[in-house]
């Protein structure tokens, strides 16, 4: 007898969309053979059982079709489900945000803002920077560690000042996260062929809807106080302890993997946010003990706004307790956590420059 052909290649690909060893575009040379065909081994097809990190996870299973069923189709074998995958992952594409603005406001908007420098940086600034205008407002924090070219800006006085005008031009209405990740990531594509060193970033955003919106690229943190509580936080974005995810030319990091922060505010809420100088210091709870101890406090016209002297004594704190070698603070405990020498008893400060920005909604 003669030997059998070697059976056509099975293209998975095929199968889905049409092309390869499956397709029927040849009916009519099939249904006139003389005797029916064996049925060809069955086919593969593809079923999406699952969903994760936006790749899809496949399975397969077993569909028995025969040679005559082929040769009668008008159409190439598709899976019915296959016609149902775009319906399927459009479900969990992310919708556009709309910040949907009411008659009245729930609360009008102060903000304050100040940078304390390293006490060893201060006849040039420091490697901080901070920005608000309006109802956006940012943190920059300088990596300290990252190498400097002298006579070019610092990457994050460049990030604080290519801010705004990278933002919507209806930002005084408030910014979604999308425009937050969008504006700061064209900031740091400026910011590689024009500034030096390297900063994380944190931006936000109170919108006149009442929603705060906020996004983090590091250990930068943003903390909101309700009724003398913290009633939401930030995540830090980090590789591993006292690495945090930052932006620079030699940095693979992008603003899209920062986290995201969107929180309804209230009025009488207190926004505190800051550098790594301010929360590595001092802790959450004793953030909002300064803010509550501040609430009644009336600054003269000299002092400033409440959030201006607000930043301050949150600053003042922060650098008080970073000189003290004995004292019990966030940074201490993670660094006796992770056996970093130096911090084998769990205390200490750390000196580092400060940044603070303060949002009251009154």
């Amino acid at each position: 007898p003669e030997p059998e052909p070697e059976p056509a290649p099975v293209s998975l690909f095929g199968n889905l969309f049409g092309g390869g060893a499956t397709a029927k575009s040849e009916p009519a040379a099939a249904a006139v053979k003389s005797a029916p065909a064996p049925s060809p081994a069955p086919a593969p097809v593809v079923a999406v059982v699952k969903e994760k990190k936006d790749v899809l996870v496949v399975a397969t299973k077993e569909k028995k079709e025969t040679a005559a069923e082929d040769a009668v189709s008008d159409k190439p074998y598709r899976p019915a489900f296959t016609s149902r995958v775009d319906d399927m992952l459009a479900k969990f594409k992310p919708k556009k945000e709309i910040i949907e603005i009411p008659d009245v406001p729930p609360f009008t908007v102060e903000m304050g803002s100040l940078v304390m420098p390293h006490p060893d940086k201060i006849s040039w600034g420091g490697e901080d920077a901070v920005w608000s205008d309006g109802v956006t407002f940012g943190v920059f924090d300088g990596v300290s560690g990252a190498e400097k070219i002298d006579g070019i800006p610092l990457y994050s006085r460049t990030l604080a000042e290519l801010m705004p005008s990278n933002l919507p031009p209806d930002a005084d209405t408030g910014v979604t996260t999308d425009n937050l990740v969008a504006a700061l990531q064209a900031c740091a594509d400026t910011a590689d062929g024009s500034a030096t060193g390297a900063s994380t970033a944190l931006v936000g955003s109170v919108g006149k809807d009442g929603t705060l919106r906020a996004l983090c690229v590091g250990d930068s943190s943003l903390l909101v106080v309700r009724e003398g509580e913290v009633a939401a936080r930030t995540k830090d974005v980090v590789h591993y302890f006292d690495c945090p995810y930052q932006l620079s030319l030699d940095s693979p990091d992008t603003a899209k993997e920062g986290s995201r922060l969107k929180f309804a505010l209230e009025p009488g809420d207190v926004v505190v946010a800051g550098s790594d100088g301010v929360f590595d210091n001092v802790a959450d709870g004793d953030i909002a003990a300064i803010v509550v101890a501040r609430l009644d406090a009336k600054p003269t016209k000299k002092e400033g706004r409440w959030t201006d002297t607000t930043a301050k004594a949150i600053s003042d704190v922060a650098r008080e307790v970073s000189l003290d070698d004995f004292a019990p603070t966030p940074y201490s405990a993670a660094s006796k956590k992770n056996k970093q020498p130096g911090y084998e008893d769990g205390v200490g400060g750390k000196v580092d420059d400060i940044s603070c920005t303060v949002v009251r909604c009154l």
